[in-house]
């Protein structure tokens, strides 16, 4: 465990820190270069769209609770390097197939789901390993400063990756993310952190009882429940509105590729911004109550998107991503440093990979129902389904013990 004062005076954590900026920036990349190859490159449709993004969030749901359990068993760093590894070769497969004009719908499926697989398990390992880093009073700046290159990631990438696809085409585009997957593996190979598998139970119970194990540590904690029910309801009509707003975009308010990457790019700043601002606003709000005055602040932001059109009326685009995206920083931040402020290590990955089946779990729903709604109504008319729905998402964190609590 880390003892240095400040967070960029441990090696170990710039490393893992410049991992995560390398492999984000080219992730953000591929965010909007994917879809943009399907409904630009091969002509997809709203289902289509949804299909597409449901495969990118399935293993979620079908692999989040063993991820778990296998990070709790393992070693966790080369379970990122591996990872990171598979996810590269994956999308090289798709420059490739558009060079040999081979190029088809459900290989971009089986790319995505590949991709949100390798991604489950790096994704609780990564936050799993955060505390093996650093000291537990500096995992919520530690986390801010995830969030933070996250947060430029989010900002740079979406705009480079839709003038990409507007010059060179998404398949090439997407070129651009396999190699951060090869640059992240390379900076996570240099850490040298001891991990002591010692201090996790010897013997491996039946892989069931193992995942109810983390399950049921969530399901007890009252806040833990509520911060899980209350993302899986936001991620639900999230996920939504991530299929409709493309379609909406592109075709109903006719903007190209690369503008709409600069929109993203514009409204990602917000969450940039909070991820800066996290520990002090934490500092000064208290570390509990931002995880429930952040989203409740911020959420009814996404009500502004349906009344996007041409020229001046994008800005409502943009305001709404910005407050949007600074209220999921801020309560991703809090809510994953109360995770690892109270889970055991041993339980840590179990824990985490439990609280994100619940959250994510859902993804691959809501951009289906994404879908549907673009081909049974308007795209407009289904943002607005969405955004009044997704104000659900604060009724658990209000009526939590979170309400309660200044700190933990």
């Amino acid at each position: 465990m880390a003892s240095s004062p400040t967070l960029l005076q441990n090696r170990n954590f710039r490393r893992l820190l410049a991992a995560d900026a390398i492999s984000h920036a080219g992730t953000q990349i591929t965010s909007v270069a994917l879809p943009l190859t399907a409904v630009v490159a091969l002509q997809a449709g709203a289902l289509d769209t949804g299909l597409l993004n449901a495969a990118q969030q399935a293993a979620f749901l079908l692999l989040g609770l063993p991820a778990g359990v296998w990070v709790d068993r393992l070693r966790r760093r080369p379970i990122l390097v591996t990872t990171d590894l598979a996810r590269a070769a994956l999308l090289l497969t798709l420059p490739v197939a558009w060079w040999l004009d081979l190029l088809t719908l459900p290989h971009l499926y089986v790319v995505a789901f590949g991709l949100s697989a390798a991604t489950v398990f790096f994704d609780v390992a990564y936050r799993s390993y955060l505390p093996t880093l650093l000291d537990k009073d500096q995992l919520v700046r530690g986390n801010g400063a995830i969030e933070s290159v996250a947060g430029l990631s989010r900002v740079a990438g979406p705009g480079v990756g839709g003038w990409a696809v507007q010059l060179v085409g998404g398949p090439v585009a997407l070129l651009a993310d396999a190699f951060s997957y090869l640059a992240s593996a390379l900076c996570l190979r240099g850490i040298d952190a001891h991990e002591a598998l010692e201090d996790r139970p010897a013997e491996r119970r039946a892989l069931s009882g193992e995942i109810w194990e983390g399950v049921t540590f969530v399901l007890r904690d009252p806040a833990l429940r509520a911060i899980a029910t209350s993302a899986a309801v936001s991620n639900f009509c999230g996920a939504a509105i991530a299929v409709l707003q493309v379609l909406f975009l592109i075709r109903t308010v006719g903007i190209s590729p690369g503008l709409y990457g600069m929109l993203l790019m514009a409204g990602a700043a917000g969450g940039l911004v909070a991820a800066v601002t996290s520990g002090r606003l934490a500092g000064r709000i208290g570390q509990a109550r931002l995880i429930w005055l952040a989203p409740t602040v911020c959420t009814p932001f996404a009500l502004l998107i349906p009344f996007t059109g041409a020229g001046w009326e994008l800005s409502w685009f943009v305001v709404a991503t910005l407050m949007t995206a600074t209220g999921g920083v801020l309560f991703n931040v809090a809510q994953a440093s109360y995770r690892q402020a109270i889970s055991p290590d041993h339980l840590l990955g179990r824990v985490t990979a439990s609280t994100r089946f619940i959250a994510w779990g859902v993804l691959p729903f809501g951009a289906t129902a994404g879908g549907l709604l673009g081909e049974l109504y308007s795209t407009r008319d289904g943002l607005w389904v969405v955004a009044l729905a997704q104000l659900l998402s604060l009724a658990p964190l209000l009526l939590s013990p979170l309400r309660r609590m200044r700190n933990f």
